[in-house]
């Protein structure tokens, strides 16, 4: 398992935090213990410590005993209110972002304190002994000084759980991640120049042959490609690859991931290993996985159990400000070329219409009979097309075009045509089509 893949999965598990603090407590009581120890036998530091500092030790064992108590019982409480988190998530949010407070850093810090504080306070209760020269002892103060931390960690942890629970700070969050990963993402695939001339990449050798086909090792998703090794591999074997399966595929070992020309009759089953596949979806690097989630929320608000458009509009803006930042980024190419600029990777990634129709098209077939949530999603297009190139108004127009069949010209009362004209004008503005527009 590579390093990246190990990382990954680090990064998405809920108990590697934890066990961290419980290490680093262990550690820490080892030393304490130790330090007490020579302390305590030194009459010019004995001195210098006040006594109401030092214990004997029976009111020591009563003190560690009582701290290791209750922070049991504090991480107990912590793990019923992540369970409640959990239930909520999974009943009024999506059953996807659940991830995103599990996985989250402050989650696993809370629960990784109270572990560590337990750690340290049994342990210290396990090892500590009198001794002829050792009868009074200072770890005790210590302790009760890491049990008033965790105290205080607790009640972050409320106040963290209480704004989690809010849709809108989960919409925010998620948003904000989805920025981090569009950033992040585009910043380092290493992608040549678009003038590049491989579109016609196929020469008159390569398309009398016939490409190797590598299936993948085990069944699951596809969470991550490692894009730059594959590259480097391929580089190496003096061959052209091109990826079948984008990343959140589910694959199998009947499903080949990637063709291979090649010249030579080397093995090519090694580049298995550059593909991350699990049993289940990660956000770590996904955009379009994020972007379901949101959508999944806004779909929740929209069914008739819960009728709650305001969510739903609180999605489609934040999903107007993803849209909005992948138009304006450059979107990364579809071939990848080694160090002498020969193409080595072929690989087709989505366009921004797949993320635009991703975004609103299962929203805006459930809201046809809901004119506010219609409009909400045109003026998200507006500010997509605003800040965009000719390309993105015109996909967007055409999405906005969709809109406007689907809504029934019968069924529309006055105000209704009154806004929903007035925002269709104003999105036909922002893609140069104010002459094609006819109102309703």
């Amino acid at each position: 398992m590579s390093l990246s893949v190990l990382l990954l999965k680090m990064k998405s598990s809920f108990w590697c935090i934890p066990l961290v603090y419980a290490l680093f407590a262990f550690i820490l009581a080892l030393v304490s213990l130790k330090v007490d120890v020579i302390m305590m036998t030194r009459t010019d530091i004995i001195d210098l410590i006040p006594q109401i500092l030092l214990t004997d030790i029976d009111l020591a064992r009563v003190i560690l005993s009582s701290i290791s108590a209750s922070l049991l019982t504090m991480t107990t409480i912590t793990f019923s209110m992540i369970l409640v988190v959990l239930t909520t998530f999974l009943s009024e949010f999506s059953p996807r972002t659940l991830q995103n407070f599990i996985t989250n850093t402050s989650t696993q810090q809370v629960l990784g304190v109270f572990v560590g504080g337990f750690v340290y306070s049994i342990l210290v209760l396990l090892f500590l002994r009198e001794s002829e020269i050792a009868t009074h002892f200072f770890v005790p103060v210590f302790a009760v000084f890491l049990a008033i931390v965790c105290l205080m960690v607790f009640v972050f942890f409320i106040h963290h759980t209480s704004n989690w629970i809010q849709v809108s700070n989960l919409i925010h969050n998620i948003t904000l991640g989805v920025m981090e990963k569009i950033d992040t993402q585009l910043l380092n695939e290493k992608e040549f120049h678009k003038d590049a001339p491989w579109e016609d990449w196929e020469s008159e050798e390569i398309k009398h042959m016939t490409p190797l086909k590598i299936h993948a090792n085990k069944a699951g998703y596809i969470r991550n490609i490692h894009i730059n090794k594959l590259v480097k591999q391929a580089e190496k074997d003096d061959c052209i690859i091109r990826l079948e399966r984008l990343v959140g595929e589910y694959v199998n070992p009947d499903i080949s991931i990637l063709s291979v020309w090649a010249t030579t009759n080397k093995s090519f089953e090694k580049y298995e290993k550059y593909f991350s596949i699990s049993t289940k979806l990660a956000s770590v690097e996904n955009i379009e996985f994020d972007i379901t989630k949101i959508v999944e929320i806004a779909l929740r608000a929209l069914s008739p159990s819960m009728n709650d458009p305001y969510t739903a509009i609180n999605c489609i803006n934040n999903l107007g400000r993803i849209l909005n930042k992948l138009g304006s980024k450059h979107l990364p190419e579809s071939f990848h070329h080694d160090r002498n600029k020969n193409l080595r990777v072929i690989w087709t990634k989505p366009d921004f219409t797949h993320y635009l129709n991703r975004s609103f098209y299962q929203i805006v077939r459930n809201s046809f009979s809901d004119i506010s949530v219609l409009i909400a999603v045109i003026k998200a297009l507006t500010l997509v097309a605003e800040n965009n190139s000719k390309p993105i108004k015109e996909k967007v127009w055409e999405l906005g075009m969709y809109i406007n069949e689907g809504v029934s010209k019968e069924s529309l009362l006055s105000l209704d045509r009154r806004y929903i004209n007035k925002d269709l004008e104003s999105l036909a503005k922002a893609t140069n089509h104010s002459k094609s527009f006819k109102p309703h």
